[in-house]
Formats: C-alpha cells, structure tokens, sequence
C-alpha cells in the first residue's frame, strides 16, 4: 500500500472522510504532511495533517493550524521558511544560554577558588551587556526569502556538540591565560 502512496502523484474526487484516511496512511510512513484547504470538505485532512493551511475564512479557519486569506498556495514556501527559521532560531538560543552558563560557571569556578564570587551587580552588568543584545538580535533574524535544501541543525548533532565543547575549551582557554598573566 505505501507503494501505492508514494507513486501516485494525484488523487482527486474523494470524500472527506477518505481525504483524512489518505493524511493519516501518508504520516504512518513516517511522512511530514502539508495539506491546504478551502472548503468544510477538508475540515477532517486539515486537522489530521502535520500542517494544515486553509485557503480562505470559512469553515476550515477553525481546523486549520495556518490561514491564508486568498486562494492561493505560494504561503506554503512561506511557511516552511519561517519555520526553518524558527528551528535554527531555537537551535542558536540554546546554544548561546548553554555557552553563557557555561562561562559563568568557569568564571564563578576561578573566582571561588580565590575565596571570592560575583556580586549582584556584577551579575546584573553580565546579563544586561551579554545577555540582553544578543538575545533580541537573535529575535530580530529574519527567515530566507529563498527555500534551500539544507535542514537545520538538530540538537544532540555530534557537529552541534562540537560546537559547544569547541567554544567552552576557549573559553576556558581565555579565562586561565587571562588569570595567568594577572599573577
């Protein structure tokens, strides 16, 4: 049957109940399912749908995850932008705040070996220079106005990692030669 699914190219002429049994056969393939509707036909494969994008104000409004008011299914490169978008955002975020935790730990480490520790204002100084800017730059990025082939990163990716322990190790790196050359 997934044969059957993956050579044909069009179904047409199906009732609606069969249009939400034809979304759910494509997901059991392990299939990411976009399904754009504009009519109170489609209301059951919208809702089954991973995406579902209707095409107008009506019925299928209420059931669909996305809504665009004119007939018309170019909002589906759109929306597969914004959400790449959207997962590299995440992806950087949890990158920067496991960075910064990371440092400020180190940091923390060196100073309480001294016997000494950040005070509040030094603490409120760090989140308001670090912090602060970066994180509304990065909710200021804007998705690609192209589609390209390229997925993102996912988390847990052994480049993904790398990344991480590459940036703590010179981190790390920085804050002893720094601690080096003041004694």
């Amino acid at each position: 049957f997934s044969m059957l699914l993956n050579k044909t190219l069009v179904f047409a002429r199906m009732l609606p109940e069969q249009k939400a049994l034809l979304i759910q056969c494509f997901k059991e393939t392990n299939n990411i399912i976009a399904m754009c509707g504009d009519g109170a036909n489609d209301i059951g494969a919208l809702r089954t749908a991973n995406v579902g994008i209707s095409l107008g104000l009506d019925d299928t409004a209420i059931s669909a995850h996305f809504i665009k008011k004119s007939p018309n299914i170019k909002c589906i490169l759109r929306i597969i932008c914004e959400g790449k978008a959207c997962l590299s955002n995440t992806i950087e975020c949890y990158k920067y705040m496991i960075l910064l935790s990371f440092i400020e730990f180190l940091a923390s480490c060196f100073l309480l070996h001294f016997g000494t520790y950040f005070s509040v204002n030094q603490c409120f100084l760090i989140d308001l220079v670090i912090v602060f800017p970066n994180a509304v730059l990065i909710s200021l990025s804007k998705p690609l106005k192209v589609l390209n082939e390229e997925r993102p990163d996912k988390l847990g990716i052994r480049s993904l990692l790398n990344s991480i322990v590459s940036q703590i190790i010179i981190a790390f790196s920085f804050q002893y030669i720094s601690y080096y050359l003041l004694t």
